[in-house]
């Protein structure tokens, strides 16, 4: 299924190197299921300190993030403890840049991107030191993101104009269609 919508999470993890391995250990040792990628991560991105950014499942895989929003959603870890420290300048620019290319690629409403907290009252995730309103200000859409929403909208168009949207089904023909 493809992704709606976009949830950012903090990993809550102090420690002040790499988090890939820990959190790859940690999930799996929380049986976590094995993405088509070669991780037990459940994110489907991990932002690191340094602003490296790690694919860890396909977009468009069933997820492992957010209780009953798993199939639709991507989810974003952002390495380090944000109920305590804010995250880095790299970390936000990289967050930044990740939400609006997938928010293009995926056509996701700027509506449809979230902290973890906001599908549960016992998480403060992605940090009390990272505030809501910083995040959302993330991912203004900019004329790139209208621009691929209006392209892909005339390709649904030209498509539905000559019937070759979806999978050809057996029981329709072209004389059927006459």
């Amino acid at each position: 299924m493809n992704p709606i919508r976009i949830i950012v999470h903090t990993t809550a993890d102090s420690f002040p190197g790499k988090q890939l391995d820990r959190i790859n250990d940690w999930h799996k040792a929380s049986d976590f299921p094995f993405s088509s990628r070669g991780y037990f991560v459940g994110y489907t991105y991990v932002v690191e300190r340094d602003g490296e950014v790690i694919q860890t499942r396909e977009d468009n895989e069933r997820q492992a993030h957010v209780k009953g929003f798993n199939k639709d959603s991507i989810g974003i870890g952002v390495a380090g403890n944000h109920d305590y420290e804010r995250p880095t300048a790299a970390q936000v620019l990289a967050v930044k840049n990740l939400i609006l290319r997938l928010m293009t690629k995926w056509a996701i409403n700027p509506n449809n991107v979230f902290g973890h907290r906001d599908f549960t009252k016992l998480k403060t995730c992605p940090g009390l030191r990272w505030p809501e309103s910083e995040i959302k200000a993330l991912f203004q859409p900019d004329n790139s993101y209208y621009q691929s929403l209006l392209n892909s909208l005339s390709e649904l168009l030209k498509k539905l104009r000559t019937g070759k949207v979806g999978s050809a089904s057996p029981c329709i023909t072209e004389e059927s269609k006459q």
